[in-house]
């Protein structure tokens, strides 16, 4: 009976850290556009001059043929705004052919707005990922790249105000929420962003989710088996407490620290308490 309330009290709160899931994926595999899967539109094509495709397996988009030429895909859902053990991935691969030579900036782009407005824009170029751009054009957080490649990004933020970029499973950069999105938030997009500028880029895929943060997911369901372990050789009381607390101080540390928290529980020490290692 005590096995049975001690697995019911580990799955109800593995529950509760997945109050509220999303999952939203672009794939056109089938010939379809964005907006055919489930994304939103906003764009403009006054001289009627974008040029698309969905061929392949890859979403062609072409603002080659206009200066006037925006075209974005949006997801706006009130999942985004996370809640305490959630987190938000954003997940592409492509690669972008062709920016504007003259331009200091990419306009192809990747962009997170929390519900505050707050936001993250990721500009994608031929050989780099950048963010934030400082007075005179040079980026503040650059990450170069193999050019003529397709590659993989992640997006993570734990809380919608600090991220991580990964880049082909490497750490690129992080940074933090910032500015004023006009547009309806929260919201994830990508494309082509900016008035003034062209691009060519090709997409395989992009995938938005919100989950149970891995760290909170991977230590409640530890520390219910610690606990079933513990009773069945030791009895319950003075062992519990240990992965009990291990699971608050390594779950639910501040902000982005989460993300450097060890995710593995080691045996106790005789006579200590676990305490999560940031890095």
């Amino acid at each position: 009976m005590r096995y049975v309330l001690i697995v019911t009290f580990v799955l109800a709160a593995a529950a509760t850290a997945a109050a509220d899931p999303f999952y939203l994926r672009y794939d056109p595999d089938e010939g379809r556009f964005p907006e055919q899967e489930g994304w939103g539109r906003y764009w403009d094509d006054p001289e009627d001059k974008l040029v698309r495709s969905a061929e392949n397996g890859v979403f062609r988009l072409d603002t080659r043929g206009s200066y006037s030429i925006f075209d974005l895909y949006e997801a706006v859902s009130p999942a985004f705004a996370l809640g305490a053990s959630e987190e938000l991935r954003v997940r592409w691969e492509m690669e972008t052919l062709q920016t504007d030579q003259w331009s200091h900036r990419s306009d192809v782009c990747v962009a997170i707005a929390n519900e505050s407005h707050a936001f993250v824009q990721l500009f994608l170029a031929p050989s780099y990922v950048s963010e934030d751009e400082l007075p005179g054009g040079e980026p503040e957080r650059l990450y170069w790249f193999e050019p003529a490649a397709r590659h993989a990004y992640e997006f993570i933020t734990l809380d919608m105000e600090t991220y991580a970029l990964y880049v082909d499973g490497a750490l690129a950069f992080g940074g933090v929420f910032h500015d004023y999105a006009w547009r309806e938030v929260p919201r994830v997009a990508f494309g082509d962003a900016i008035i003034g500028r062209t691009s060519l880029s090709e997409w395989e895929y992009v995938e938005v989710e919100v989950l149970p943060e891995p760290a909170t997911r991977v230590l409640v369901l530890a520390s219910g088996i610690a606990l079933i372990a513990s009773y069945r050789s030791h009895g319950i009381r003075g062992q519990h407490m240990y992965f009990l607390d291990g699971c608050r101080a390594a779950g639910y540390s501040a902000g982005m620290a989460r993300l450097a928290c060890s995710r593995v529980l080691r045996p106790r020490p005789p006579g200590r308490m676990p305490k999560a290692t940031e890095k």
